[in-house]
């Protein structure tokens, strides 16, 4: 009986001895890069405020503005800070409910005759995926119903959710183990690539001087030119089917955090793509909210732009990507 209750209160003791690891040394994570490349949030997590935002519901009746995006359009944060400047109505889509782009571009207006803007945003490792091959007409694309998302106030202070305490015994000892590396030159951690920076205040976490990146933007430095050429003619369609329904199609290619702070790197070259997207974009006509172009001086000024344990942008991003989208539909209305 002794015996049962010193073995329970040894793992009593373990247990508590290895919550406390994980809540002070490790910390809840929250970023989607600290997980997959087993780091702790004690060195990644951003540790400055961030300004909040009320994001508004998914919900528009008459949209004038209609937006395909991926998970950096999900949370339905830059679209809040864009009709609030801009004073038009949005409603978001996300890729992956698409079956068909050019019949889905050439329907809009039948199911919503409001329309008079389209914003198509992608992250930049995706685009060739995207638009190097389009199915085209006459294939058919069902109604896609709008994102889902919850409406409310996003977090200033990194969230310290008690369901993330406790990650596993291993991803805990890995992250412990990688918290004493070097890192003098590119590391790869599983689906993570931690790199050092040139300067330290680019970000808020304990480990400033460290640049946090997924692992598949390294294969936009394999990209064919050609085929990258061809997923611009794509574009360029695509724009002129939504021309012909009276709408206007603007591109929206948020940079890879690699791509973003390619010049701040210490050691080595980045993994940029053969041929910038944003140039051949414009060579071709393609409308576009150019926002690599107006990213990279605002980065050099303002700390953790994008998450520094995420590959998303930090609020502060968010609203900045919100407000040039307006600006840009203020001063080019349609054709």
């Amino acid at each position: 009986m002794n015996y049962i209750k010193y073995f329970a209160l040894s793992s009593g003791l373990l247990f508590l001895l290895f919550a406390g690891w994980n809540l002070f040394w490790i910390q809840p994570v929250s970023g989607n890069l600290t997980r997959i490349g087993h780091l702790s949030e004690r060195d990644f997590g951003w540790n400055a405020d961030q300004p909040q935002v009320v994001v508004r519901e998914n919900r528009a009746v008459s949209p004038d503005v209609v937006v395909l995006g991926d998970s950096f359009s999900v949370e339905n944060l830059w679209q809040t800070v864009a009709m609030e400047e801009s004073g038009m109505s949005f409603l978001s889509f996300q890729w992956k409910e698409l079956d068909c782009l050019e019949a889905w571009i050439a329907s809009l207006r039948k199911f919503y005759p409001s329309v008079r803007f389209v914003v198509m945003e992608t992250l930049e490792r995706i685009f060739l995926n995207r638009f190097t091959t389009i199915r085209p007409q006459p294939c058919q694309q069902p109604p896609m119903k709008p994102t889902r998302m919850t409406p409310g106030m996003t977090l200033s202070q990194r969230s310290w959710s008690v369901a993330n305490i406790l990650p596993d015994p291993f991803y805990a000892i890995s992250a412990t183990v990688n918290s004493f590396r070097p890192y003098l030159d590119r590391t790869v951690l599983g689906g993570a690539i931690v790199t050092p920076l040139i300067r330290a205040d680019l970000f808020s976490n304990r480990r400033s001087d460290l640049l946090l990146f997924q692992r598949a933007d390294l294969q936009k430095a394999q990209w064919n030119p050609e085929a990258i050429r061809q997923a611009a003619v794509n574009v360029q369609r695509l724009q002129q089917i939504a021309r012909e329904q009276g709408i206007s199609l603007i591109m929206l290619v948020v940079p890879d955090k690699s791509t973003a702070y390619a010049r701040f790197l210490r050691t080595g070259s980045a993994p940029l793509s053969p041929t910038n997207l944003w140039d051949l974009l414009e060579e071709h006509g393609v409308h576009q909210v150019n926002f690599e172009k107006t990213l990279l001086p605002a980065l050099s000024v303002s700390s953790d732009f994008y998450l520094p344990n995420d590959s998303h942008l930090s609020t502060r991003g968010y609203i900045f990507m919100g407000k040039a989208v307006a600006d840009f539909l203020l001063n080019n209305p349609p054709d």
